[in-house]
């Protein structure tokens, strides 16, 4: 099977990408260079929306790492959402981002968005 991927800006600079099939070590650089080229001084947020996602490799770990990274590196950020169980339970037992970085909808997410944007504001 194959990873196929789709992204929508859903407010400026903040993505979401919607992964479904297999993130593996034949298809983590579609991923790598989508993220790569969403990556620019305007990104705030990088959500991956795992609902099709049916595998994730080492690989695909190492993607999501170096993503996380980078956008913090901008002071941005990258989150998941939806994730299947099986997918889940890889990400937790990797420890790839922190848990509040996992979130069970592109909907919590984007709610989580506006609350760190509200409280910033307020500040």
């Amino acid at each position: 099977m194959s990873l196929n991927l789709s992204f929508q800006e859903r407010s400026i600079g903040h993505f979401v990408i919607m992964l479904s099939g297999k993130l593996d070590t034949e298809t983590y650089g579609q991923l790598e260079s989508l993220i790569n080229s969403l990556v620019t001084d305007k990104v705030l947020s990088i959500t991956l929306n795992m609902t099709g996602l049916t595998y994730i490799s080492s690989m695909g770990l190492r993607v999501i790492i170096q993503a996380a990274k980078l956008l913090k590196e901008r002071q941005a950020q990258l989150v998941i959402s939806d994730p299947p169980a099986s997918i889940r339970a890889v990400l937790e037992m990797a420890r790839t981002l922190p848990g509040q970085a996992i979130f069970s909808s592109v909907a919590e997410a984007d709610s989580y968005f506006d609350n760190v944007q509200k409280n910033t504001k307020n500040r």
